[in-house]
């Protein structure tokens, strides 16, 4: 497996539009990073594609019956799966630095701030798609991402709509 679809906080919209560019986009897997968990599901129902979902915050009625955090293994990188905000990533990502030191990971994917990163520290690879519906700064456009394991680790920021700052009212 070569091409996977990295995608958060979706927060049951769009999703269409984000099944529609997956496919385009030749992937062959998802993983899906919460905020509404319900929507990794429908992505896999609309794509035909296999998808691992974790729990968001906004996914707190539904806490007691799925999982949070997922670990899965491809092309032999210890891929981690979270969706942040227990690890308090919008303040920074010191406590999953910890956990990806203390478990080996190569890879932690997270969400929850709605804003496209992606960091190596100590070649770890930590990043977050952003959301492909609400972008969390005027200047940012929504999105997901592409996880390419072809040849190394590389990502790719797919766009689905321009930053709000660059929208001309007419």
């Amino acid at each position: 497996m070569k091409r996977i679809a990295i995608v958060s906080d979706t927060h049951g919209m769009f999703l269409d539009e984000t099944a529609k560019l997956i496919l385009e986009n030749k992937c062959e897997y998802i993983i899906f990073l919460g905020d509404f968990y319900l929507d990794g599901p429908v992505l896999q129902e609309k794509t035909s594609l296999e998808c691992v979902s974790v729990l968001g915050n906004n996914d707190y009625k539904i806490y007691d019956k799925y999982e949070d955090e997922a670990l899965v293994e491809i092309n032999g990188y210890k891929i981690f799966a979270c969706h942040g905000h227990k690890y308090k990533v919008e303040e920074d990502l010191k406590r999953l630095q910890e956990k990806a030191k203390r478990e080996n990971f190569d890879i932690c994917l997270f969400g929850h701030t709605h804003v496209y990163q992606h960091e190596v520290i100590d070649g770890v690879h930590y990043f977050n798609p952003g959301s492909p519906t609400i972008a969390k700064y005027n200047y940012d456009p929504t999105s997901f991402a592409i996880m390419d394991l072809s040849d190394g680790v590389k990502f790719e920021k797919i766009i689905l709509a321009p930053p709000i700052s660059e929208i001309k009212i007419k």
